[in-house]
């Protein structure tokens, strides 16, 4: 710094300091009530009569650095120079660690790289900047506009979601496993039937347990590992998940593929029926999007079928979100729980479990299996469940 540029920049903030006296002592000459001394994007003060707008301390300069190196990178990762473009990726972050884009890039060379942690990590930040800046779904999302782009047209949340669970897909054999019904009914029977889901699969109204019958299998798997690798505390489930109870892989796939053929209950527990407007309002806000206009969810895309499941388990769960007891839920998840009050969690809570299943998921006949069950662990056979009894009727 030389000289003159010292004395200049003392001037200019003894000046700046002299009116705000100025006008503390004087304020029918100043015609404000209160002046703010605010700084703007070049770093450079001044005053103002209103609240200082929120500026981002980082330069335009390295904004525009910081969008040069992303792009950088992308090509090198698509050439498949992968140091190459971490190094340019990681130096536009530093520049800019609100570029959400170089941090979904990031993440999405972690993923090539088989870097599932840190792949992870890099979509959960690239979505929390865009929370942080206002870019919440529905709300001015932040959309892929290059015409020549594969994603052209798609949201960054979509990308970062489409990223998030094509790793769940490539590292699960079992999905590509075809299970076996009336295997899965003996170990449903042996392990699941008489004290938790009960036979039909349908739980417990009072949320001790969910309603697992119809659910994707692709879900129910999910949901299994999870509890089996740590992922999502339940020590009433964790016994029964583990390779000594519930079997190998293809176990695993017999009993999902059994539980997703299990016709669902249609009188569910339901809320008090309060706020419905503003839950069916919030659940479009944040729900629909993954869990579908009428909850039917996704199997390709690992969401849950959530139309029929009884609304006390839905609050506890919720909870249990919050306080980080699930931690196997996508990075967009967790950042709307953060941003969901009380009444708003009650009400989207009531809203789903008043949405019915299809007549088709309540009324269809089981899949092909044998008038007695197999015999269970005790050698005792039995009849299977009763397709369309009602636990009220």
């Amino acid at each position: 710094m030389n000289g003159l540029e010292y004395k200049n920049r003392h001037w200019h903030q003894g000046w700046i300091g002299l009116c705000s006296i100025f006008m503390l002592f004087f304020p029918a000459i100043s015609r404000a009530k209160t002046i703010h001394q605010c700084l703007d994007e070049n770093q450079k003060y001044y005053l103002s009569s209103t609240p200082c707008p929120q500026v981002s301390l980082i330069s335009k300069r390295d904004q525009s650095l910081s969008d040069e190196l992303n792009g950088l990178g992308f090509q090198a990762m698509s050439k498949g120079a992968f140091e190459k473009a971490k190094t340019y990726l990681e130096r536009a972050i530093t520049l800019n660690p609100k570029n959400s884009f170089a941090l979904l890039n990031l993440g999405v060379l972690y993923d090539r790289m088989n870097d599932d942690k840190n792949a992870q990590i890099q979509f959960q930040k690239a979505l929390e900047v865009e929370f942080e800046l206002g870019r919440t779904p529905n709300k001015s999302e932040t959309v892929i506009n290059n015409p020549k782009s594969p994603n052209y047209g798609l949201t960054l949340t979509d990308l970062v979601l489409k990223n998030w669970n094509k790793q769940l897909r490539k590292n699960d054999k079992i999905l590509k496993l075809k299970g076996d019904v009336a295997q899965g009914q003996t170990v449903y029977r042996n392990l699941c039937s008489e004290k938790c889901h009960q036979p039909e699969g349908w739980g417990s109204i009072d949320g001790a347990y969910p309603q697992i019958a119809g659910q994707h299998a692709t879900v129910t798997i999910k949901q299994l590992l999870d509890i089996r690798e740590g992922n999502r505390d339940n020590p009433t489930m964790f016994r029964f998940s583990l390779p000594s109870e519930l079997g190998g892989e293809q176990a695993i796939a017999d009993v999902v593929a059994y539980i997703e053929t299990l016709p669902m209950m249609g009188k569910n527990g339901v809320g008090p029926g309060k706020n419905l407007a503003l839950g069916a309002q919030k659940y479009a806000e944040f729900c629909a999007r993954c869990h579908g206009r009428d909850g039917e969810g996704n199997a390709k895309e690992f969401y849950p079928r959530i139309h029929g499941q009884h609304y006390q388990y839905q609050v506890r769960q919720f909870q249990w979100m919050q306080e980080n007891k699930r931690r196997n839920i996508h990075p967009l998840k967790r950042l709307q729980i953060k941003n969901i009050n009380v009444q708003e969690m009650n009400a989207i809570l009531d809203y789903i479990s008043r949405l019915k299943p299809p007549k088709g998921l309540l009324d269809r006949p089981q899949n092909p299996a044998p008038h007695t069950a197999p015999p269970d662990k005790n050698g005792q056979s039995g009849k299977p469940p009763t397709p369309n009894q009602n636990l009220l009727d």
